[in-house]
């Protein structure tokens, strides 16, 4: 199968009201775009190797479940990155958001829960 590169152009991408949260959701925009194109094209839905470079040194991979798992009717290829919303602040340095992932072959949605810690570096990484 093809690589194909999922396009973020018709993604809603909510930003919240707050000021100071919209402020910290801004600046994770480039990591959430870049890691939620990786999952979207992941094909490996067990080893998912390629989104360690996205991860916080203590997650553990093996408690992330790629979208397409939940999918019964997914044909294959890059599924499409409906939504990114619902942003909340859970710790000092950290961010919660879901992303809805679209199988247009399947015609199926599923969300999906992410947690981003802002390291002491200013870089941001998702807690899998």
């Amino acid at each position: 199968m093809a690589f194909c590169t999922p396009s973020f152009a018709e993604t809603s991408y909510v930003i919240p009201h707050d000021k100071e949260l919209a402020k910290e959701v801004n600046s994770a925009r480039t990591f959430v775009t870049e890691m939620l194109k990786s999952i979207a094209c992941e094909n490996d839905l067990y080893g998912l190797g390629k989104l360690a470079r996205f991860a916080t040194a203590d997650s553990y991979m093996n408690r992330f479940a790629n979208p397409k798992l939940s999918m019964r009717n997914h044909r294959g290829g890059c599924l499409v990155i409906n939504r990114v919303d619902g942003w909340k602040r859970n710790e000092r340095n950290g961010l919660l958001f879901t992303a809805t992932f679209v199988s247009e072959s399947g015609g199926e949605s599923v969300n999906t829960r992410f947690t981003l810690i802002k390291q002491d570096d200013g870089v941001w990484r998702a807690y899998f």
